[in-house]
């Protein structure tokens, strides 16, 4: 059974009150694994602390990418349906199959094990024959082979335009002239909001391949924005402070590059990752629009790939630490890469010990 991918975010904020405040709570990135083409969920209940990472840098800039035409459909009486059927043609499901190498105990020759996770993107632009799909890098991340499916079931071949990781932003392509003229009827460019103008308490719509069951979606409010959180790379050599769209919408695994929407439909963030832990409920997280707007931009227009980027190694990987009552996460005296605490109460006032999901 495949696993789905996780990653740890330490919230910066800072908050007063009594008691011991553990550091840092499970996020779950939301791409979920699936085996032979059938969702493999994954249960976890452990006295240890996962730790990868969101990778994800503030911008912004002109919105090139954006539909400026759309019709505009207003939630009323908790009444989403109108905003979806004008909103799902722009998001599409991604399946993406990579190679895994296995270490064999009877033979010293590398093997490779096919493996499949699924996640979600955001039709972006039309431009001649390409259609630009926007996503999560950890969605296409070490893979050999990209798969889209539209809102009609079509499925085409993607490729890579462009990635940025620290971002864990990346635009692939599909060839129009590989669809059928049904789906290219069907599909449509999604329309950009702005989130710099979204306001706590506001409703909030997310959109994606949940569980790799096909395209689902949740409702909630905006929870906080400019979520301030600290973040680094799989590898420990670089650390981000970035600020993320918190929101109650329920986003699960294969949701990881699907759409954040305000009450008009128009896309505010893209869906990246949750907290899941026993103690915690409803935090979801997304990138903001005004953010990755530039980024997207760049990609679509030079390809800009980063180099962190690798073709048969996923970049998230899984690093555990045990748990000690009296001294948190990790045991006194370790030198540990994972460490990246400073011994002030950050807040997180969660119990912490199990995680389950």
């Amino acid at each position: 059974m495949n696993e789905s991918n996780e990653k740890i975010i330490n919230d910066t904020s800072k908050k007063k009150g009594d008691g011991k405040f553990l550091r840092g709570v499970l996020i779950t990135l939301t791409c979920g694994a699936i085996a032979g083409g059938t969702f493999a969920g994954s249960f976890y209940l452990y006295n240890t602390k996962l730790k990868t990472f969101i990778e994800q840098q503030e911008d912004s800039g002109l919105q090139t990418a954006t539909s400026t035409s759309s019709k505009k459909t207003l939630i009323k009486n908790n009444d989403v349906s109108g905003v979806v059927k004008n909103t799902m043609p722009s998001i599409v499901a991604i399946t993406n199959t990579s190679e895994k190498k296995v270490s064999s105990f009877f033979s010293s020759e590398d093997r490779y094990q096919t493996q499949k996770s699924v996640g979600s993107g955001i039709i972006v632009k039309e431009d001649g024959d390409k259609l630009y799909i926007v996503t999560n890098n950890h969605v296409i991340d070490g893979s050999t082979k990209l798969t889209v499916k539209f809102c009609d079931n079509e499925t085409a071949e993607a490729s890579i335009r462009g990635n940025v990781a620290k971002n864990d932003l990346a635009v692939i392509t599909v060839k129009l002239s590989s669809l059928p003229k049904r789906t290219k009827n069907k599909i449509k460019v999604a329309t950009f909001g702005k989130s710099s103008e979204i306001k706590v308490g506001e409703s909030a719509i997310a959109i994606g391949n949940a569980l790799g069951y096909g395209q689902s979606v949740t409702t909630g409010i905006i929870s906080a924005v400019d979520r301030e959180v600290t973040t680094s790379d799989t590898n420990n050599t670089q650390k981000y402070t970035n600020k993320l769209i918190q929101t109650d919408a329920a986003i699960n695994p294969g949701n990881s590059g699907g759409a954040l929407l305000n009450a008009k439909g128009e896309l505010i963030g893209i869906n990246s990752a949750k907290y899941s832990s026993s103690a915690v409920e409803g935090m979801g997280f997304a990138i903001p629009i005004d953010t990755a707007a530039t980024l997207i931009n760049d990609m679509i227009k030079n390809g800009t790939r980063d180099n962190s980027y690798k073709d048969s190694e996923p970049s998230y990987k899984r690093r555990y630490r045990s748990y000690d009552d009296d001294n948190g996460y990790g045991n006194p005296g370790d030198d540990d890469s994972d460490d990246e605490f400073d011994g002030s109460d950050d807040g997180n006032d969660y119990d912490g010990s199990e995680y389950g999901y």
